[in-house]
């Protein structure tokens, strides 16, 4: 069936959502489909989608469009419902206003209240053919999800990151990863396999690989091109092209397994005591407070810099890649970029890749290994590193994209 004529709603909550999925809008759009993203507000305005969207003249559809003035009185009846029974809940152990104040619980009610509202009003009204998201592991596409799944409109999702063995423990995340959707893009076998266990059913599940590294994955093919690539890359950062280029990629600084701003120190020292290059990107969604503090720390550094631009670009780049149990970690070794484990204080890492022999650990006392991974007199064996990939990664070709759009158009 084709898709030409059919329309799509795409939903980008935050910048990465855009990032990650405007591969396959693109390629709907080049088969004719009306391919709109679809938007709200929230309470945060982070990422406020209007600010990327508009710039890169994406067309979209704004939830709070549909906010007439029926549906606003709908929704202010629905808020005021809800925020009484919050208020008649007498359980002072898991009552929200113990540890939430009264401004966010009445505000983030009220806009969970709109986005309800305003995204069955616009179902109803546009009724698309077929409705993405990144994940539902959040209120937006959760609902999103469900209200068009109500309506017989298709809704297909991704993984999104790296499987932990903790999230499924205790947010049961595998498990809900497709509650209100027809299929659910995987990485690869095991990440099939891992939902499977979680309990969703295997119909629902298409190993396609991971779209947003399809077109690297094609830069990749001509080793010659790929090198070239790499150096005006470096030189595109700042760096000198000619010169090693270590990057550290550490998670959210909250999450990090030991202290952070030990890591972070000792690293800079490192750099400046070998001559090496060193980059450090935080975390997309890292505190800007902890953004500036790290910018001007280094200020006047001859060799480290705070990286803010695109996160792959600098991984592709990069000799070595430093990380913990970031998604990071994986996105690193499908580029076939080294890959070091930081654990400066021995306090272990969570769901450790160097334990699986295919990233190398860097412990208390061990920064000169980096110089030894550098030269490659430290490495991986090939083979578990190939085993893991194949595994792991899933198809690295490009075709990932068609393979998604061959599963929506059999779903439409």
């Amino acid at each position: 069936m084709t898709l030409s004529g059919k329309s799509a709603w795409v939903f980008s909550g935050r910048i990465h959502h855009w990032q990650k999925l405007s591969c396959v809008v693109d390629r709907l759009r080049e088969l004719g489909c009306d391919a709109r993203y679809y938007i709200s507000d929230n309470v945060y305005n982070l990422d406020s989608a209007v600010e990327y969207l508009i710039p890169s003249q994406q067309p979209f559809v704004h939830a709070l469009d549909f906010l007439d003035v029926n549906a606003t009185q709908r929704t202010t009846e629905m808020t005021h419902g809800i925020l009484r029974k919050i208020a008649e809940h007498n359980d002072r152990e898991s009552d929200i206003r113990s540890f939430v104040s009264p401004y966010w619980v009445s505000y983030s009610v009220r806009e969970a209240c709109e986005f309800i509202v305003a995204t069955e009003k616009a179902l109803e009204q546009l009724n698309p053919d077929v409705v993405i998201v990144l994940h539902q592991q959040n209120f937006w596409t959760r609902s999103l999800g469900y209200f068009a799944n109500r309506r017989g409109i298709p809704v297909v999702s991704f993984q999104e990151g790296r499987l932990r063995g903790r999230d499924q423990k205790t947010l049961n995340k595998q498990a809900t990863a497709a509650d209100d959707c027809r299929k659910l893009f995987c990485w690869s076998e095991s990440a099939r396999r891992a939902y499977i266990e979680a309990g969703i059913l295997e119909s629902k599940l298409a190993v396609t690989g991971i779209p947003h590294l399809e077109q690297w994955f094609g830069y990749m093919a001509n080793q010659q091109t790929w090198e070239i690539g790499k150096k005006l890359q470096k030189e595109s950062l700042g760096f000198d092209p000619e010169r090693w280029l270590v990057s550290f990629c550490p998670p959210l600084l909250s999450r990090y397994d030991g202290n952070p701003k030990t890591a972070l120190g000792a690293l800079a020292d490192w750099s400046a005591n070998e001559f090496i290059q060193l980059a450090i990107r935080l975390h997309p969604f890292e505190h800007e407070e902890n953004v500036e503090k790290l910018k001007f720390g280094l200020k006047g550094h001859p060799y480290a810099k705070v990286i803010e631009s695109d996160t792959l670009a600098l991984i592709a780049c990069s000799d070595l890649v430093l990380s913990q149990h970031s998604t990071v970690a994986v996105e690193t070794l499908a580029l076939g970029v080294p890959l070091a484990e930081l654990d400066l204080d021995s306090v272990g890492i969570l769901e450790s890749l160097a334990e699986h022999g295919i990233a190398i650990p860097i412990g208390n006392g061990e920064l000169p290994k980096i110089k030894q991974i550098l030269s490659g007199d430290i490495r991986v064996n090939p083979g578990d590193l190939r085993e893991w990939l194949d595994q792991n990664i899933g198809p690295r070709d490009t075709k990932i994209v068609s393979r998604i759009i061959g599963e929506i158009e059999s779903l439409l």
